[in-house]
C-alpha cells in the first residue's frame, strides 16, 4: 500500500471513489473536460493506492483558520472521506488518515474537525462530538417590538465598498467564539462578493449590511425557502456586534414580516431567543462537528488559563503517539514531564473539553477521564466556553 498525495491524473479515480460511496450523480463528460483544464486545485487531497497504483481510499484535508480562546489557530476539514467497499476493512483508511493528521501536525495544525457520517467511525481516529448548533424557528411577527432606526444596505456581488466594515464586524463578532472560522478579505470576496448580483437574485438570497454612523452593527445572509406553512427565512450567516448589534439584526427581521412567516437561523448559545421574546420560539439542537487535537502540547498551551496555573496532563493517543504522555502545563509554557498526573484522558476527550463544550465538571462522567488530584487547577484549564461556528470548509 502506498500513500502519497493526489495527482491530475488521480483527480478521475476519485470523482469514481466519491460516486460509489456517496451514491451522486457524477457528470463526468465535464469532469473530464474541467480536469484536462487543470482547473483543479490538488491541494490537501491525499489517496491510498494498491502496489498497481488502484486508488483504494481517498480523502481532502482543507486547510483554515479558527478561533481558539482568542487565538487564531490552523486547523484541518477532513472531507470527501471514500473507500471503495472492496478494500474495507483492510486498514487503508486508518494508514491514510494517519498520514494525513501527521502532516498536519507538522505542518501547523492543532485540530482536525469534520462532519461526520458515523460518530463511531470518526472515535477511531480519535475525534469526538464537540460542537452542536442552537437552531431556533421563529415567527416573524415575533420580532415586531424590536426596532433598526440606522442604516441598511443591499451587499452586490461585485460591490467592494463595506469590505472593509464587513471584515471588522466579523472579526468583533468571531473571535468571541471558539471553532469560529477566520476570515479576511479574499474569504468575503471569493464567498459573498465575487459572484454576479443576478445569481443571487435568481437564488432568492440576499445580504444586507446593518450599521449606525460609521459604524457596521450587524450583516445577515438569507435565502427564501418555500414550505407548505409559509414561507420561511433561511439565514445562513450573520455576524451581530455585541447586544446593540443583535436589536439591528432583530430590527431588521421585524421589517420582512410582509415577505416571510417565519425565520430560521443558528446563533451562539449565550444569545438564548426563548429568553428575549415573548413567546418562546422553537429550539433545535443540531450536532454538526466533530473534532480532534492534532498537537495536544501546543493546545494546552494556547489554552486560556491562570498564568499561575500547574497541572499535569497524561494523554493516550493511539493514533498519534506523539501526542502521548505527561505534559506539565505552567501558565503558557508546556513541557514533557515524568510527574504524577492529575488528570489521565484519551485524546477523543481532549478537544472538546479545550474548546469547552465538554466542561471539567461534566467530562467527570466519562470513563476515558480520571482525576487523580488537583481539581481547582484542572477546572480552571477546562472550563465551559461559547462556541458557534456557521461555515462550511
Amino acid at each position: 500500500m502506498k500513500i502519497r498525495a493526489i495527482e491530475r491524473e488521480d483527480l478521475l479515480s476519485a470523482e469514481y471513489n466519491r460516486c460509489i460511496c456517496f451514491k451522486l450523480p457524477v457528470d463526468f463528460d465535464r469532469r473530464r473536460t474541467e480536469i484536462a483544464a487543470g482547473t483543479d486545485s490538488l491541494q490537501g487531497r491525499y489517496g491510498a493506492f494498491t502496489d498497481d497504483g488502484v486508488m483504494m481510499s481517498y480523502l481532502i484535508d482543507n486547510p483554515f483558520s479558527v478561533y481558539f480562546d482568542g487565538h487564531a489557530v490552523s486547523c484541518g476539514g477532513i472531507g470527501s472521506v471514500t473507500t471503495l467497499p472492496e478494500w474495507r476493512a483492510s486498514g487503508c483508511m486508518r494508514a491514510l488518515l494517519t498520514h494525513v493528521l501527521r502532516r498536519g501536525r507538522e505542518e501547523g495544525e492543532v485540530f482536525s474537525m469534520l462532519g461526520p457520517f458515523s460518530y463511531g467511525f470518526y472515535r477511531k481516529f480519535g475525534y469526538e462530538a464537540a460542537y452542536a448548533a442552537w437552531e431556533y424557528t421563529v415567527p416573524i411577527a415575533q420580532f415586531a417590538p424590536f426596532r433598526h432606526t440606522g442604516w441598511v444596505r443591499r451587499l452586490r456581488g461585485s460591490d467592494e465598498q463595506d469590505l472593509s466594515r464587513l471584515v471588522s464586524l466579523y472579526a468583533r463578532f468571531a473571535r468571541r467564539y471558539n471553532l469560529a472560522l477566520v476570515r479576511d478579505e479574499d474569504f468575503f470576496r471569493r464567498r459573498f462578493l465575487n459572484r454576479p448580483d443576478e445569481v443571487f437574485l435568481n437564488q432568492h438570497t440576499f445580504f444586507y449590511l446593518l450599521g449606525e454612523g460609521e459604524e457596521a452593527g450587524a450583516y445577515l445572509m438569507y435565502r427564501f425557502v418555500p414550505e407548505e406553512k409559509g414561507s420561511t427565512m433561511e439565514v445562513t450567516d450573520l455576524a451581530f456586534d455585541g447586544a446593540k448589534g443583535l436589536r439591528m439584526l432583530m430590527g431588521y427581521l421585524a421589517r420582512m414580516s410582509a415577505d416571510y412567516r417565519q425565520v430560521r437561523l443558528r446563533l451562539p448559545d449565550e444569545v438564548r431567543l426563548q429568553k428575549l421574546l415573548a413567546v418562546p420560539p422553537e429550539l433545535r439542537l443540531t450536532p454538526t462537528r466533530m473534532a480532534r487535537v492534532v498537537n495536544v502540547p501546543e493546545a494546552l498551551r494556547l489554552a486560556k488559563k491562570p498564568s499561575s496555573l500547574r497541572a499535569v496532563i497524561e494523554a493516550a493517543d493511539d493514533v498519534l503517539p506523539e501526542n502521548s504522555g505527561r505534559w506539565l502545563v505552567e501558565g503558557d509554557h508546556v513541557s514533557r514531564t515524568e510527574e504524577e498526573a492529575d488528570l489521565v484522558l484519551d485524546v477523543r476527550a481532549l478537544a472538546p473539553m479545550l474548546l469547552g463544550s465538554l466542561p471539567y465538571a461534566a467530562a467527570l462522567y466519562r470513563e476515558d477521564v480520571r482525576v487523580l488530584r488537583n481539581e481547582a487547577a484542572l477546572a480552571a484549564l477546562f472550563p465551559a466556553k461559547v462556541l458557534y461556528q456557521h461555515d462550511h470548509f
